[in-house]
């Protein structure tokens, strides 16, 4: 059951089922990456927030298909990338723009929710129930290395957001030089920030299921590793609050 939530939100899942020759990628079977989609979705739908799910390999998917039959309220979006062999910020780029130029449920959205397609986050509704009840804010999102890396797994933001400041913070990404899609997005968020935009920290640090692409372990979720996280990010939400 969806929590009661102000605004209109929609879920942005960004996938690739069949890769290809995209560099630095480890979890590159096809038949994984499609259960690993697959099982998302079905977890995904159970929230009950519309969900927008862009592929960029164009590769057809008779479950998946089947999936979205019935939601008329969620979209299944697919093209064909031509900038993934260039590594996998660029195709993730890439389907950013597609989405927001293509899906209708986004254009109607007044909050966009950015994952990684083949995770699911456990608490997702309790951080859209926390982003709700917060005023003014237009971005929520986890930095690292002194604000210069936004984690891209799992981001929040307002349709101000990607429209003004991510989307063409995008073209920036040069992996050959070592600037990637999380570059691009903390690069994005900072100068929301500067023009007098809110950002704000995950109340409780989302808590993925599945398995990275990129490394091809899976998220550990055990106890110790969520308490871990806790005190981090709650360590850094009272500092944040300091005067």
């Amino acid at each position: 059951m969806m929590t009661l939530l102000k605004k209109n939100y929609c879920i942005l899942l960004t996938a690739t089922i069949a890769p290809g020759n995209v560099p630095n990628l480890i979890r590159s079977d096809i038949a994984l990456r499609e259960n690993d989609y697959i099982l998302s979705l079905k977890k995904w739908f159970l929230t009950g927030i519309p969900l927008v799910f862009v592929e960029n390999s164009s590769y057809v998917s008779e479950e998946i298909d089947a999936l979205f039959a019935s939601r008329n309220d969620c979209e299944y979006l697919s093209f064909t990338t031509k900038k993934s062999q260039f590594g996998k910020s660029h195709g993730e780029a890439e389907i950013m723009d597609y989405a927001f130029a293509k899906s209708k449920i986004i254009q109607e959205s007044d909050v966009v929710v950015k994952v990684t397609g083949r995770l699911f986050a456990k608490n997702a509704l309790s951080i859209l129930s926390n982003f709700d009840k917060m005023k003014d804010i237009t971005v929520m999102c986890w930095f690292k290395e002194n604000m210069t890396y936004a984690d891209s797994r799992f981001f929040i933001g307002e349709k101000l957001f990607y429209d003004k400041y991510l989307l063409p913070e995008l073209i920036t990404i040069n992996e050959e030089q070592g600037i990637y899609f999380e570059h691009a997005t903390a690069r994005a968020t900072c100068r929301c920030m500067a023009d007098g935009h809110q950002w704000r920290v995950f109340h409780r640090m989302p808590i993925l299921e599945g398995y990275s692409g990129t490394g091809g372990f899976r998220y550990r979720n055990d106890v110790f590793s969520i308490i871990k996280r806790d005190l981090v990010i709650g360590m850094t939400n009272f500092l944040l609050k300091l005067k």
